[in-house]
């Protein structure tokens, strides 16, 4: 992400909404470094959208430009740690604690079908968002404080940045198969 957040744009500007957006969707973590680095980028830029649409969560055709955006970002993040990173922290003392992550990952791809099938105009819609993103933000959070320590431990440098570059090329080939446009 850039090291100057964009403005927030008005409620109802939607080419504003739509690049503020976007400029968080399509960041790229920079290249190198530990595999967490890659993961706490991906969260982040994921949060930022979701707090976006927090922020305009009351104006229905904001809702529907935003919502598709990070159905995607998080449909493909979350499939490509799965895929890629959670088989690479097999340790026993993990397992609990990837089980509970799988579990949590799994009600939130529930939720988000449940919202893609809800309509915009919804009154309940917003605070159905803001379950999700409480889902979401708690599960990246326990991924953060658990398994990511536990790969800096579990693996060498070059594991994780083999591992890295994996993760960013299956989220990016997810990403385009998600992507609503």
């Amino acid at each position: 992400m850039s090291s100057t957040a964009p403005t927030r744009p008005e409620s109802g500007d939607l080419p504003a909404a739509a690049a503020f957006a976007t400029q968080e969707l399509t960041a790229v973590a920079p290249e190198g470094g530990p595999l967490g680095e890659a993961l706490r980028h991906d969260h982040a830029a994921i949060d930022a959208l979701m707090q976006r649409l927090q922020w305009m969560a009351e104006d229905e055709a904001v809702r529907a430009h935003y919502f598709p955006k990070i159905r995607s970002a998080l449909r493909a993040h979350m499939n490509a740690e799965a895929e890629v990173v959670h088989p690479a922290l097999n340790q026993p003392a993990l397992e609990a604690t990837r089980s509970d992550i799988a579990r949590a990952q799994q009600q939130i791809h529930t939720m988000l079908q449940e919202l893609h099938m809800r309509p915009y105009d919804d009154p309940d819609w917003p605070r159905r968002f803001a379950k999700l993103a409480d889902c979401v933000r708690k599960t990246m959070a326990r991924e953060e404080a658990e398994l990511m320590p536990a790969a800096d431990m579990q693996l060498d440098p070059a594991h994780q940045q083999a591992l890295r570059s994996r993760f960013g090329q299956r989220r990016r080939e997810l990403t385009a198969a998600y992507n609503p446009h």
